[in-house]
């Protein structure tokens, strides 16, 4: 617009000047102005186009000044000139567009400034010209030049409201494109949130006042293995055993009682049992009417299996401390039964019946030391002579040991895959190991079965097996038995637990093995499946290396 209206004047100034010296209406001084005007202009339009432009707004205050003192400038000459009042009304024409333009393009005190001059101007040159020559205001011209004045007054009335209208416009459309942006930042920011809350691996949503499903994550949907849970009431989702407890909880927290619910319960999702903590609060302060009732879960089962495996280990420990002690002074207390037992032997050599009695308790004895030897084992304060060896040919070397003591119902089945995987270990404490576990297997199986024996390897980036870190090599025997329940498979590691009848099993089998893998800087894992089977895992982690 600044560069429009610089080139009308300057096509008016031009025009002015072809005209007035073709007509001759105008004097000297007159006609060296409007080539004045002609050439400034040129100025201020090559100041807003050269390289590098003097910025717009400063160019158009210069040319609404110069305009400003140009006008009168050159109308006092067409008066000092002696021309008539008709050739005055070219400048004050001229004010309209200038008004205009600076009205439109200058702000701020300077342009109130400016349209003040602008204003006066042609009051001033009309009273100029009445003072100058008195003698030609006939009434028509009177008339002409009030007309003109009020047209004026008039102008500058109607071009200020348009002015008005016209940044009240702006500001209006100001408003909707800032209120177009906030709605636009305010729908990005809500896809954003939205996806975020599906995307979260917590689960979120919202209980209408009704008791109703407002909203949830897909968390909390694949919890429920429901397409959708959108208007379900919330309670069918509380499993049966907890429902009556929350629902007593929900009406505490909606009377302000309490301030918001922790609520832990098992639910039985498409990954089988859940254990799913979850707590719900008030949006707004009790006592108000809310929106509803927010709800945050998260999956807290891996927490809690950790919990029990701390719990587990701590237990395993402590029976391991204990023991080591009870046996520690149960073997001192055996050395004195059988030197004296054997020094009895030797004393009635040739009395057979206390030579009996003698062997008898020198049997027990030992006996005795061979449970001890057991506890000691689960204890971990055995004397080990470990080596570094194969996995794969200590299972292979075990397994003549093995087979003749499997009935022909029972499948032994091993994969021992490629790869000479060498663990540190005491080979006749691990051969004792497998065996022990093969026939808990057989045990598990009266009416036959499958024992599968698998060594593997887990490089330190594969799978999670407890305390032991870095490569790992696992041994594995595996049957199709009875299996275990979760209560007795928390127990099978303790010494003389045993499922077994009492003339079939001590219960330190497990206990025996548990101790050697441990001793050894391994861990021991099992997982067991009713009806399906039983699956013990030796974890060693693999040495490189002579020791």
């Amino acid at each position: 617009m600044i560069f429009f209206g610089l080139v009308v004047g300057l096509i008016g100034s031009t025009m002015g000047y072809v005209l007035t010296a073709w007509l001759g209406t105008a004097g000297k001084l007159e006609s060296a102005l409007i080539a004045g005007c002609a050439v400034t202009v040129v100025v201020f339009i090559l100041m807003l186009v050269k390289p590098s432009p003097v910025p717009a707004k400063k160019v158009s205050r210069y040319a609404s000044i110069f305009f400003s003192l140009y006008l009168p400038a050159v109308g006092l000459a067409a008066i000092w000139g002696g021309s008539d009042f008709y050739s005055l009304l070219p400048y004050l024409f001229w004010y309209y567009p200038l008004l205009a333009y600076s009205k439109f393009n200058n702000t701020g005190k300077v342009g109130a400034f400016l349209e003040r001059v602008m204003i006066g101007g042609p009051i001033i040159l009309l009273l100029v010209y009445a003072s100058a020559y008195p003698e030609r205001l006939e009434p028509d011209l009177l008339g002409i030049i009030w007309a003109a004045g009020v047209s004026h007054t008039a102008y500058v009335i109607l071009l200020d409201r348009l002015a008005g209208y016209r940044e009240a416009l702006a500001d209006a459309r100001a408003r909707a494109e800032e209120i177009r942006r906030s709605a636009h930042t305010l729908k990005q920011n809500e896809s954003r949130f939205l996806q975020v809350m599906h995307e979260a691996g917590i689960g979120l949503g919202m209980i209408d006042p009704h008791g109703r499903v407002a909203w949830a994550n897909e968390t909390v949907t694949g919890w429920t293995g429901r397409e959708s849970i959108i208007s379900l009431p919330f309670a069918e989702l509380v499993p049966g055993r907890h429902r009556q407890s929350w629902q007593t909880q929900v009406r505490l927290l909606e009377a302000g009682d309490i301030p918001r619910i922790r609520f832990e319960c098992i639910v039985e999702s498409q990954n089988g049992p859940r254990v799913i903590e979850s707590n719900f609060f008030l949006p707004l302060p009790a006592g108000t009417l809310p929106d509803g009732i927010i709800f945050v879960c998260r999956d807290i089962t891996d927490v809690r299996e950790l919990d029990a495996q701390l719990r587990q280990s701590q237990k395993m420990d402590a029976l391991g401390r204990l023991t080591g002690g009870i046996a520690h002074d149960f073997n001192n207390l055996l050395t004195v039964m059988l030197g004296s037992a054997e020094a009895l032997r030797y004393r009635f050599e040739h009395s057979t019946e206390e030579r009996e009695l003698a062997e008898i308790i020198e049997e027990a004895g030992e006996r005795g030391a061979r449970l001890v030897r057991h506890l000691l084992t689960f204890s971990q304060k055995q004397m080990l002579r470990p080596q570094s060896i194969s996995a794969s040919g200590l299972v292979k070397s075990s397994i003549l040991l093995l087979k003749p003591g499997l009935p022909e119902s029972v499948e032994l089945h091993t994969d021992l895959e490629d790869g000479e995987w060498q663990i540190l270990v005491d080979p006749g404490q691990f051969e004792a190991a497998l065996l022990n576990l093969t026939v808990n297997a057989r045990d598990a199986m009266p009416s036959g079965g499958r024992i599968s024996i698998k060594v593997s390897l887990l490089d330190a980036e594969t799978g999670d097996t407890g305390s032991v870190k870095g490569d790992r090599v696992v041994v594995s025997v595996s049957d199709t038995g009875e299996g275990m329940p979760p209560e007795q498979l928390a127990r099978v590691f303790e010494p003389f637990f045993t499922t077994k009848p009492a003339d079939k099993g001590t219960g330190l089998g497990l206990s025996i093995v548990y101790g050697f893998v441990r001793q050894s800087g391994g861990d021991v894992q099992i997982q067991s499946i009713v009806g399906a089977g039983t699956e013990v895992m030796m974890i060693f982690p693999r040495h490189s290396g002579d020791v």
